[in-house]
């Protein structure tokens, strides 16, 4: 049985859930960093921004092959968490991204980038992937969570500093993808249950922010 199978089958025996990633409001996760994407063209970026807080695929051509230091970047700056921002688009680790390649992306994809300092030259040491997250589901349960309210455009923000269990999804977060946007809520990444779980065996969740979400009967 593989990894994966394992881990679904261990979720079976216990009550259903899935992750919420804190990730994308986080503000740790801007770093100065920049790609070769946000250096050409800003309405570009500002497109695929808009692309990835829908969970739509993005275009081959909106994807990051390098990530470079900006002005303002420091040491600290080459040493990111498993997942962190830069130029709009997402990125991961290659330890995250190891976990994340035996589950289903669905849309989503990794791609393998380049990583520089703000020469450009000078290569970061480590394997990073751009991720694209690919995928929509409208799972949130407004009426059952907590800390949230309703905002612009038909989709909910936070009221309060959300807390673990705070939110609430329906049974439709189990089907399709382990990675998600849910569309009824800005910037709510969603993971499965085995995949959120995997990333903490595996010690990659720095930069994720998870807290478990359970799932409505």
């Amino acid at each position: 049985m593989g990894a994966r199978a394992a881990d679904r089958q261990r979720g079976a025996e216990v009550n259903e859930f899935v992750w919420y990633s804190d990730a994308m409001p986080h503000p740790s996760n801007m770093r100065p960093l920049r790609t070769d994407v946000s250096a050409d063209d800003v309405d570009r970026v500002i497109a695929a921004s808009a692309r990835i807080r829908n969970g739509v695929p993005l275009d081959p051509d909106d994807v990051p092959r390098q990530v470079f230091g900006g002005i303002s970047a420091k040491d600290h700056t080459y040493r990111p968490p498993h997942l962190f921002k830069a130029g709009g688009c997402w990125f991961v680790s290659g330890a995250a991204a190891a976990v994340l390649r035996d589950f289903d992306l669905g849309g989503g994809r990794l791609q393998r980038i380049e990583f520089l300092q703000k020469d450009r030259a000078t290569p970061v040491e480590g394997d990073y992937f751009c991720i694209d997250f690919g995928n929509a589901k409208q799972a949130l349960l407004p009426a059952q969570s907590k800390n949230i309210e309703p905002g612009g455009q038909g989709r909910y923000i936070f009221s309060k500093i959300l807390h673990e269990g705070d939110l609430v999804v329906s049974r439709a977060a189990l089907a399709g993808p382990d990675i998600w946007i849910d569309t009824l809520m800005w910037d709510a990444l969603f993971l499965s249950g085995p995949l959120g779980t995997a990333l903490g065996r595996a010690k990659v969740t720095k930069g994720f922010f998870l807290m478990k979400c359970p799932v409505a009967d």
